[in-house]
């Protein structure tokens, strides 16, 4: 019995909105019967004369009653179905965005995470190249010596609109000076070449002027 009472409690529990709506109106029909069969008021004469009509009043009263409450309990749980399908329904669809958008914001932040290792991979590379084809000028070094006295590096990274905007200018300027100081190299050797020709070409004028004088000489020294 108590097995079968515990088995039962889940349902019965469910089923009681229900159970107290019918309840409810079995009491009301109660007290209609009570109006139809007004027995208790009556004498025995008038009780088995008006007993035909009144079984037949309250039958059809308790008829009423049962069919409104079948009907009123098949309402209420056709709406508590419906109300529990629209909340499962938007609980469904409310998963399925917030799964969705959960999907969208990690495939778009791989995505960041590939372009940002992708810019710096480049951006290092071509500072790298920079600093191993356009050396540091002597300002450059003049300059980070200054800034670095009396502080130590650190390891933040400065940003990649940084970082590009150093590149090019620091592109520019080393090769302005790289220019600058072939252009200056290439005077130098020009002017010592110069020097070097002229050089020359007095000595060849000293070699010529000798030669003339010892001609001169000989001559002389044949005609006596």
């Amino acid at each position: 019995t108590a097995v079968a009472l515990t088995s039962a409690l889940p349902i019965i529990q469910k089923l009681e909105p229900q159970i107290a709506v019918a309840n409810s109106y079995a009491c009301m029909g109660l007290d209609k019967v009570e109006e139809k069969l007004p027995i208790l008021y009556q004498p025995t004469g008038k009780v088995v004369a008006n007993a035909v009509d009144a079984v037949v009043g309250a039958k059809d009263a308790v008829t009423t009653t049962v069919t409104g409450a079948k009907d009123t309990v098949t309402h209420t749980l056709s709406d508590v179905v419906d109300k529990t399908k629209g909340v499962v329904l938007d609980s469904v669809e409310l998963t399925k965005y917030a799964v969705h958008g959960s999907i969208n914001t990690v495939l778009q932040s791989r995505m960041v995470c590939l372009v940002t290792i992708g810019v710096d991979t480049a951006l290092s590379k071509s500072e790298t190249l920079v600093d191993q084809y356009l050396p540091h000028t002597t300002e450059e070094l003049e300059k980070e010596a200054t800034n670095m006295e009396g502080f130590e590096t650190g390891d933040q990274k400065l940003s990649y609109y940084v970082r590009l905007g150093s590149l090019s200018s620091k592109v520019r300027a080393r090769a302005y000076q790289q220019a600058l100081s072939a252009f200056r190299d290439a005077k130098l050797r020009s002017q010592e070449t110069i020097s070097q020709l002229n050089y020359t070409v007095n000595l060849m004028e000293y070699a010529r002027k000798n030669m003339t004088n010892a001609n001169v000489k000989l001559q002389g020294a044949q005609q006596k």
